[in-house]
């Protein structure tokens, strides 16, 4: 995966004593998602959306067929947990914005699963206040579906992104976008048809 040389993503936990804050949970569907994750967007921190066109993948035993049968999993991008801390000086204006991102995922398993377990990759990407991709990071969230069970919820281990941040540029200035990582074909099939096991 590329970084941009001035932004560092890790996937380890954020452990600090600084204060944090919890962020919104919106999606680019227009209403914020609610319920556990909270509503509330700290000034100083980025939004963190889930990108529409990319909310869910659908995999595909190794065959030319695009039938339900030909299904091996599904997953969809859920919900997520966005923790911020901002450690600016504030005589100079220059420090951290750190966000600690934790990501849910439904998963359905198809017909054409025959191990009980399917990856989907994802990104991370932060975007700057000029709609600049500053970094995109593709991960790999690993799901199991326990007892032959038909669908299932995971949480991803955390990503950890910490923004510099200099004079005039503020968190709030930010935006940080999660998705499933689609081929142009996955594209193509989400436009036709969407996750059809999930929504079934």
């Amino acid at each position: 995966m590329t970084l941009a040389p001035s932004t560092l993503v890790s996937r380890r936990p954020l452990i600090t004593a600084l204060m944090v804050v919890m962020l919104s949970a919106c999606s680019t569907y227009g209403t914020p998602l609610e319920g556990m994750f909270g509503e509330s967007t700290p000034p100083s921190c980025p939004d963190v959306r889930i990108l529409a066109k990319a909310v869910s993948k659908t995999k595909f035993i190794d065959t030319s067929g695009r039938d339900v049968t030909d299904i091996d999993s599904e997953a969809r991008l859920a919900d997520f947990q966005a923790l911020c801390v901002e450690d600016i000086d504030k005589d100079t204006g220059i420090g951290n914005v750190t966000v600690e991102l934790t990501t849910a995922f439904q998963a359905a398993r198809g017909p054409a699963n025959t191990s009980g377990k399917a990856q989907f990759p994802y990104f991370v990407s932060l975007i700057d206040e000029e709609r600049n991709i500053i970094s995109k990071n593709v991960f790999e969230v690993a799901i199991g579906f326990e007892r032959n069970a038909f669908k299932t919820t995971v949480f991803d281990e955390p990503v950890v992104l910490k923004i510099p941040i200099s004079p005039p540029q503020r968190g709030s200035m930010f935006s940080i976008y999660i998705g499933m990582q689609l081929t142009e074909d996955d594209l193509q099939y989400n436009e036709r048809i969407g996750a059809s096991l999930l929504d079934g």
